[in-house]
């Protein structure tokens, strides 16, 4: 879902806006959050590194899989669990400034 569509289911009022006026919102929202996303995106990172290594740990350790195998899996499964959690954290910290945004505009 955009932050759009969710706009307009937490805010019905927003419906019969125009699309601009929540554009606008969306990007006021995403600009005044930029430093606080990269923020978050450095403890991501960091769990991103700890998480793929712990995996290739185990798997290097208790399987008898050949290192480009372990690494291969490592590396694509410690991406898709952080990139997931990052977009999530970031989404809700989005969201989260659009709630005070329209709320002030109200």
């Amino acid at each position: 879902m955009n932050y759009s569509e969710w706009l307009i289911e937490e805010f019905p009022e927003l419906a019969d806006s125009s699309s601009v006026k929540r554009f606008n919102y969306v990007k006021k929202a995403k600009a005044e959050t930029r430093l606080l996303r990269f923020l978050a995106s450095i403890p991501a990172f960091l769990c991103f590194i700890l998480f793929g290594y712990c995996i290739g740990y185990i798997l290097g350790r208790y399987t008898d899989v050949d290192l480009w195998v372990v690494v291969t899996i490592s590396v694509v499964l410690s991406v898709f669990i952080s990139s997931k959690s990052l977009n999530k954290i970031e989404r809700s910290i989005v969201q989260k400034k659009l709630t005070e945004l329209v709320g002030k505009n109200a």
